[in-house]
């Protein structure tokens, strides 16, 4: 018979641990979860080592760690959650969006040129990658367009991305897609439209992309679907989604949809969707400006930006309105991001109102990672979400006698699921386990 149990704790704190008895090949008890705090609750914000200028389009590696942002057209970077900012090797031009894969290493940067012939005529923008964090970036051959924004999945490998024109800003603009990270690119069969955004689940195969309308994918982009919500809006407006988002495994959606200048005094909407996009939950912000939208890996904590920052933690029912220091109501364009466990949050804003510069702000809570424990074969593995915090596993046989042991045995990441995991033979599967902040 085999005894498993775990625990769940921060660094230095101990818990009681309660069990029960599951019916699985081999006798598991298993140590009850623990209340967990809430990750919204806690967050403090505050500013980072950015300098102040216009920022947009933060991306982060799944533990929050490293980061790359937009600045005039400069991509910037940082590998310790924005304490220390440097300008990284792309080379200077008219950059719209910068995507990350997990490991921050991987990264995939879009451009586009508004058409000016004054400036030279019809020219597009290229799209270049990264596989050394910034240090270093290659031309790709997708085609010269105005990209608006790109996705990454989590190992890099599969790359979308959008146009809102044609080269030349004549015409729609159109969805390509990548399987070998940028090398080839294929148009998929996504209507022509003004594409504003997109996201990519963890494995890249489930996509969302918004124009005046929100389509999504289930087969990276081989086909594409309009979603359920009605594109009908009031009179003289005209919507339009400018950011999405959605969960690593793709069953939780996200979506900013814009109803325009004249929309008559309606307010922005963000939607939710807890079932792949088939239905979706509505809930106005009331501010004003562009809104961005950002989501950790499991949908447990969501955020929506305008004017004001609100961070959701019951997939978008509810949202709390967060306080920035030294930023009041009116400051815009605040490009959001999360780390895969949602413990680790920016902001990025690109002005205020009178146009004056400003900074990175983050937000950091203690995770509380829940692991999971699953047979295989005679053993076992043990899985916890990547998270903003180094944690090791220890065991021991007895949860109220002896002293606990870290486990020497190696994790590997699941790209998938964006989990660490540690597998265990059987003949050291007995006993209760926990994970405790390194």
């Amino acid at each position: 018979m085999a005894r498993i149990g775990l625990v769940s704790l921060p660094k230095g704190v101990n818990f009681q641990c309660l069990t029960m008895k599951f019916l699985l090949p081999v006798t598991l008890i298993i140590g009850a979860w623990f209340a967990m705090i809430n990750p919204a609750s806690a967050q403090v914000w505050q500013g980072t080592g950015a300098p102040n200028s216009r920022w947009f389009s933060p991306q982060c590696s799944a533990d929050g760690r490293m980061l790359v942002a937009r600045v005039g057209s400069y991509l910037l970077s940082s590998t310790n959650s924005g304490v220390n900012w440097f300008t990284n090797g792309a080379p200077s031009d008219s950059w719209t969006y910068v995507a990350a894969a997990a490991d921050g290493s991987n990264l995939v940067a879009c451009a586009a040129v508004i058409y000016n012939p004054a400036g030279g005529g019809a020219r597009g923008g290229p799209i270049y990658t990264s596989r050394d964090a910034g240090a270093s970036w290659q031309l790709t051959s997708a085609p010269s367009n105005q990209w608006t924004a790109v996705a990454s999945s989590s190992d890099g490998l599969r790359l979308v991305a959008v146009a809102a024109y044609n080269y030349s800003n004549t015409a729609n603009g159109l969805i390509y897609a990548s399987t070998n990270s940028g090398t080839n690119w294929t148009l998929t069969s996504a209507p022509t439209n003004r594409w504003n955004c997109v996201a990519s689940s963890a494995d890249g195969t489930r996509l969302i992309a918004g124009c005046g309308i929100l389509f999504v994918s289930t087969n990276s982009g081989a086909t594409w679907k309009s979603n359920s919500i009605s594109a009908a809006a009031p009179p003289n407006s005209y919507p339009s989604w400018t950011s999405v988002a959605i969960s690593a495994d793709g069953s939780l959606l996200m979506g900013m949809r814009e109803l325009g200048i004249y929309s008559g005094g309606n307010m922005p909407r963000v939607y939710t969707s807890t079932n792949y996009g088939d239905t979706w939950t509505a809930k106005d912000l009331s501010t004003t400006g562009r809104g961005f939208v950002a989501m950790s890996a499991d949908g447990s904590v969501m955020m929506a930006s305008k004017a004001q920052l609100f961070v959701s933690t019951n997939a978008g029912l509810n949202w709390l309105q967060k306080s920035i220091p030294g930023q009041t109501y009116g400051w815009g364009y605040g490009c959001v991001a999360s780390s895969a466990d949602g413990n680790k949050l920016y902001l990025a804003l690109g002005s205020d109102d009178f146009s004056n510069p400003n900074s990175i702000y983050t937000a950091y809570t203690t995770p509380k990672p829940k692991l999971s424990l699953q047979p295989s074969g005679s053993g076992l593995v043990l899985s916890w979400m990547i998270a903003a915090t180094n944690f090791i596993v220890q065991q021991r046989v007895e949860l109220n006698a002896g002293s606990w042991l870290t486990l020497t045995n190696t994790s590997e990441i699941n790209l998938s699921t964006l989990q660490n995991q540690m597998s265990l033979p059987g003949s050291n599967t007995s006993g209760f386990f926990r994970l405790k902040a390194n």
